[in-house]
């Protein structure tokens, strides 16, 4: 190598190791170099308790006058020193130094802790406590803010922005109610960054400290998203101590979550009373508010709602009540033998008349004259509806379905206006006041609980889950006795809501656990309690007016003389003789109270004599002479016919308004306490 040569290489070499400094401090400007992940500064501990663990922090190095920052926006450093005391509390030290740029860290940064958490069946509310707040070793302004079950901490002023460079923040807060406590083991289950923050973190530490030296049993890692379960971080362990470092950064929305189980006895467990209650001030609201419930109710009804006495009952020969708004007032409520027995009265008076097909199945109905006695108002809108349209015959079957179901509607409605609020006192507003006092009751309860914006998703279903399971039940329960009397219209209404209570039970059973999850067990009972009692005390609240209790004499009345015995009969003073035209005028009324079987039995008589003769407005397969069994059983035959028509032509009219056919072990990360995330402000 010639001289020349020899220099311009020498001169080369020298340039390039005097300039090695700049050409490193360009890269770790772009955050391609690891220096800067050697360690964190500690600080002065602010708190005793803090310092066992956060005196083993390794050093970091002094941030870098402020100037221009290359690269992102990003956390460089995550440390949480998390010391456990023999109470079961937890002092933690949080370092985390940021890279700045004035994008989205103008005026510092905010850190937000969630205050909640899962143990168990249930969850609970720590109590927090924020001891220091630190910017770069000096005490910062902040502004602690704790709602909706968590604490945010926002460091900086709102006049000051930052220059572009690096900060480091610390805070150190003491949290309860963070120790899991489980048959073998206890734990700590630490969201150790959580999983929330806006930047990037490019490494992440957490050290754990048990008290008294106490043996690390095992240990978990996961890092990730909410719910991922990777591990990508290293653990080691010494006396009393665990530490975890993450091994590649973790991406927004990303963080590490760590475990450390211990012996038993270190930290003193809850009693099994204590935990029964969960948060003590919840059970009481909760248990105070069902009781209050109760007793609104038990005072309402008993004001208001208790039926007044009927007094004693006498046999009823000539009822007042036309047929279908006996059964209307009988059973507080509409069904289609209302409907059933309004037909059958128009039949008897001579307006109508009922054929049946050669295969019993088909069944037609004929208007025939102007009858032999007036229409009740009832009867003569029926009457007005079903014929307006389609001539003088009506078809019992699918192509007149929706004419009959009109009619059903028809009568509904006249019987709802004229009966209902004549005869019966609902006490609406005593019964709102005690649903108030039961809603009042939830809403105390997820106030008071430990995680109100969580609580209110669980009590809202659990609370319609509940209120709807005691609605269907009652009206399934309500249609079952009508079919044990013998109303076997009532069967597919039985069989709709004995299907609805059940997915109805599900559902409450699902959202009780929840609803127990969230509040505790004490609290979760009393909450069912409280959501329960409204339902069952909506008909116990209705009682009879005066109106009403004359009607409900009567209707008993009618009820004792159409299923005395013969024998009977003969006691009552003035009892009329029972002709066939005697029969004929109270078999709508028999058919109206579900007594038709009793009624009919008791002419055998006429049978035996050979003058029970078939009534002219019916024209079927059983001849000219009649059974009771055969009178029975014709007058169920168009009872169901209707019913079943009628039922036709609702699905039709719904059909038609809609448009369109239709019908009714193991951890992970994020899973444990503290956690949230952050970003600048």
């Amino acid at each position: 190598m010639s001289k020349f040569r020899f220099a311009l290489f020498a001169m080369a070499l020298v340039m390039v190791v005097g300039s090695q400094s700049v050409v490193w401090q360009a890269l770790d400007g772009f955050g391609l170099t690891g220096s800067e992940d050697a360690g964190i500064a500690t600080g002065a501990a602010s708190d005793g308790a803090m310092s066992a663990a956060a005196q083993s922090t390794p050093s970091v190095p002094a941030p870098p006058a402020a100037g221009p920052v290359a690269g992102p926006e990003r956390i460089r450093v995550f440390r949480s020193d998390v010391a456990v005391d023999d109470t079961g509390a937890i002092n933690v030290v949080e370092t985390i130094q940021v890279v700045a740029r004035g994008d989205q860290i103008r005026r510092g940064i905010y850190r937000v802790i969630p205050l909640t958490r899962t143990m168990g069946l249930g969850r609970v509310r720590a109590d927090f406590d924020l001891l220091s707040v630190e910017q770069d070793g000096t005490a910062a302004p902040h502004q602690l803010t704790i709602e909706n079950g968590q604490a945010e901490i926002r460091i900086g002023s709102a006049d000051r922005f930052l220059e572009p460079g690096i900060y480091t923040y610390r805070l150190a807060y003491r949290m309860t109610k963070q120790v899991g406590f489980f048959d073998t083991y206890d734990e700590i289950y630490w969201n150790a960054t959580g999983d929330e923050w806006a930047f990037p973190i490019e490494q992440a530490h957490a050290v754990v400290t048990l008290p008294d030296n106490a043996k690390v049993v095992s240990t978990s890692v996961y890092t990730g998203g909410f719910g991922d379960s990777g591990h990508g971080a290293t653990v080691s362990t010494g006396a009393g101590q665990a530490t975890f470092t993450t091994t590649g950064p973790l991406p927004p929305k990303a963080g590490m979550t760590v475990a450390v189980a211990f012996p038993k006895g270190i930290v003193p467990e809850p009693s099994a009373l204590t935990r029964l209650l969960g948060d003590p001030l919840t059970a009481i609201v909760s248990v105070v508010g069902a009781l209050a419930t109760l007793l609104y109710f038990l005072y309402a009804w008993n004001r208001v709602g208790r039926d007044p006495p009927l007094g004693p009952i006498y046999p009823i020969y000539r009822p007042t009540i036309p047929p279908h708004a006996m059964r209307y007032l009988d059973r507080m409520g509409y069904d289609t033998k209302c409907l059933v027995a309004a037909l059958l009265d128009l039949a008897v008076k001579g307006h109508v008349a009922f054929s049946e097909g050669a295969d019993d199945k088909s069944l037609t109905l004929t208007r025939v004259g102007p009858g032999r006695a007036e229409p009740s108002p009832g009867e003569a809108k029926v009457l007005a509806k079903l014929f307006a349209d389609v001539g003088d015959t009506v078809h019992l079957s699918k192509f007149d379905s929706v004419v009959l179901a009109k009619a059903n509607t028809t009568l509904s409605s006249f019987l709802s206006g004229r009966f209902l609020r004549k005869h019966f006192d609902q006490n609406l507003g005593w019964w709102i006041a005690g649903f108030a006092i039961a809603a009042v009751t939830w809403i105390a309860s997820d106030l008071t609980g430990p995680d109100p914006v969580a609580g209110a998703g669980y009590r809202l279903f659990a609370f319609a889950a509940i209120v709807g399971l005691f609605v269907a039940g009652t009206l399934a329960l309500r249609s079952w006795w009508l079919v044990f009397r013998r109303n076997w219209t009532s069967l597919p209404p039985a069989l709709l809501f004995s299907f609805l209570s059940l997915v109805a039970l599900v559902f409450a059973l699902g959202a009780s656990v929840l609803l127990i999850g969230n509040a505790g067990l004490i609290a979760g009972l009393a909450l069912v309690v409280a959501a329960a009692i409204p339902p069952i005390f909506f008909r116990l609240m209705e009682r009879p007016t005066s109106a009403g209790i004359e009607a409900i004499r009567e209707i008993e009345g009618t009820r004792l003389y159409l299923t005395v015995a013969e024998a009977d009969r003969m006691k009552f003073a003035n009892a009329p003789d029972r002709p066939f035209e005697h029969f004929e005028a109270l078999l709508p009324y028999a058919v109206a109270l579900g007594v038709e079987t009793a009624w009919t039995s008791q002419f055998a008589h006429l049978v035996a004599a050979g003058t029970m003769v078939a009534p002219v407005w019916y024209h079927g397969s059983h001849g000219g002479m009649w059974t009771p069994a055969a009178l029975s059983s014709v007058s169920d035959g168009i009872g169901s016919g209707i019913s079943r028509t009628v039922n036709q032509g609702v699905a039709s009219i719904r059909s038609a308004s809609s448009g369109s056919s239709g019908s009714f072990g193991g951890g992970f990360s994020g899973g444990g306490g503290g956690g949230g995330g952050g970003g600048g402000w």
